[in-house]
């Protein structure tokens, strides 16, 4: 079974919809609500739901403390990070979950899945990710990976990047990554980390001193199955320095 993370200051009119279908689902566990905006709360009949779990917060925590806490919170260790603001063919559920494993990686859609209008997804298929040019813009909208494989995201990093680490971690550690393919993902992207732009900009000049310590700590020596994931790691580390 996944357990599935949603964080969300209840702005996207998309969470009522993708929530009910998700929840019907016979491999999703749970949905676990990280509320960062209790008393905007709406009255959504989804969150009666056996499945949810909503975890109340006193303020906003932001994306990536929500995800941590909410994969420390799951179930299960299989894994769903869902952004609120998105519509998919949930049969997705059924192409991922053998392939949540502790050997692979973090599964996502690529750039070119994210779309401005929805269509059903038969086609879709997983492949292993070995260019990363078309992978950034949407990876993070919703992202599978096994509880194991997770390794929880700095706290100075509360909005964007949360994604990158996810990738990063996984990637150094020699597990490889995957990417949605044919597949369908509408959103109109960040609907909710769009509103603190100051916060993401400060952000970024934390990342790569962030990463450094990871890969110090962190990287598995041998053959990574990605090798443009590892040359990039490679390039960034030398940047640094």
């Amino acid at each position: 079974m996944i357990s599935i993370v949603t964080p969300t200051l209840w702005k996207a009119e998309e969470l009522p919809y993708i929530a009910e279908q998700v929840l019907k689902h016979d491999k999703v566990g749970e949905l676990i609500i990280i509320d960062n905006a209790k008393d905007d709360r709406p009255d959504y009949g989804f969150l009666s739901h056996k499945k949810v779990k909503i975890l109340e917060q006193e303020q906003n925590i932001f994306v990536n403390p929500a995800w941590n806490l909410g994969v420390k919170k799951a179930k299960n260790a299989k894994i769903c990070l869902m952004s609120d603001d998105i519509v998919f063919d949930t049969d997705v559920f059924d192409l991922v979950h053998d392939q949540i494993t502790e050997k692979n990686g973090v599964i996502g859609p690529l750039q070119n899945s994210i779309k401005t209008f929805y269509v059903k997804s038969p086609l879709m298929e997983l492949n292993p990710i070995k260019d990363v040019d078309n992978l950034w813009e949407g990876f993070g909208t919703l992202m599978f990976f096994h509880k194991k494989n997770y390794l929880p995201i700095p706290e100075e990093l509360k909005i964007y990047w949360g994604d990158t680490w996810i990738w990063d971690y996984n990637a150094i550690q020699c597990r490889q990554n995957y990417a949605l393919n044919k597949f369908c993902l509408y959103t109109k992207m960040r609907t909710s980390s769009g509103l603190f732009k100051e916060t993401t900009d400060e952000e970024e000049k934390k990342y790569l001193s962030l990463f450094n310590e990871m890969y110090q700590n962190n990287f598995k020596s041998g053959n990574c199955l990605s090798n443009i994931i590892a040359q990039k790691v490679y390039d960034l580390i030398k940047e640094y320095e």
